[in-house]
């Protein structure tokens, strides 16, 4: 009986219908909606959009694309390295199915799956401002000698997460959790509670850093590829094009509210403390 619902189950899926978006089906890139938008759109729809000013895209455009080959023969690539990157742009900092990028920019799947690919590769390659990311625990303890000699009177404010005992003491710093605050010392308790506060206060930047990715970039709230190699390439070039924008157009509250302070202190002392690490 089992065999024979099987043998029903496949008969059934070889038979179905089955529904494919067609070049008959979509503008030409010439005429496409992207095309439109590149050409005529104001520029405040532009950054709605893509995420970049006119001048931010060129520039981004002429970082990922350096030294790529173009083919001289064969059949003409259906979308300009502009198209290609915008179609990018619109796929990372979106939650749109592949079928609505194709009535965008009026590609077919097979070609907007490709180009999305090639495009991660790129954006990677490019390394733009690459950044390091470590979060885990187990890594972090492997680089407390190495911070120590980095940071000198620094310190690094981090959350529960982190270790913050042992060799960690006194260079990872942060909020205490309730069990934690509660076998504190009297004598020192209402020290140490009004410095977890500042650091509270100061972890506050990271948690926008997290919803500036989050909120620009919504792909990162669906379903990530189940291919590593893929997956990886995402989101490695979603923080990338993050630092991009931050350099280059400035919407960042981290920024916005910490390099005035910066800059001002900068004045005051006439010496950067910081330049040096970087």
């Amino acid at each position: 009986r089992l065999l024979f619902l099987v043998a029903v189950l496949k008969a059934y899926n070889s038979c179905r219908q089955r529904t494919f978006l067609t070049r008959s089906g979509l503008l030409t890139p010439a005429s496409s909606p992207w095309q439109r938008l590149l050409e005529y759109g104001e520029e405040q729809s532009f950054i709605l959009l893509t995420g970049m000013t006119r001048a931010a895209f060129i520039s981004l455009k002429d970082i990922v694309f350096e030294g790529c080959c173009r083919a001289a023969r064969g059949r003409p690539v259906l979308l300009d390295e502009s198209g290609q990157l915008g179609l990018f742009l619109m796929y990372i900092g979106s939650k749109m199915a592949s079928k609505h990028l194709c009535l965008i920019f009026g590609v077919t799947p097979s070609s907007c799956s490709r180009f999305i690919n090639k495009l991660l590769r790129l954006v990677v390659r490019a390394c733009l401002n690459y950044p390091g990311s470590w979060q885990d625990s187990t890594i972090v303890s492997e680089l407390i000698a190495f911070l120590k000699e980095r940071i000198g009177d620094y310190k690094i404010c981090v959350d529960q997460g982190f270790p913050r005992s042992g060799d960690a003491f006194g260079v990872l710093v942060g909020p205490f959790s309730e069990k934690a605050a509660r076998k504190l010392s009297p004598v020192l308790r209402d020290l140490l509670l009004a410095m977890a506060a500042i650091y509270t206060s100061l972890r506050q930047a990271s948690e926008w850093g997290m919803r500036a990715l989050q909120g620009t970039f919504s792909r990162l709230k669906t379903r990530l590829p189940s291919h590593p190699k893929k997956r990886r390439y995402l989101l490695e070039s979603i923080v990338l094009i993050h630092n991009f924008r931050t350099v280059f157009i400035g919407l960042n509250q981290i920024a916005t509210v910490f390099n005035p302070e910066y800059e001002r202190y900068q004045n005051l002392e006439r010496y950067d403390r910081i330049s040096r690490f970087y």
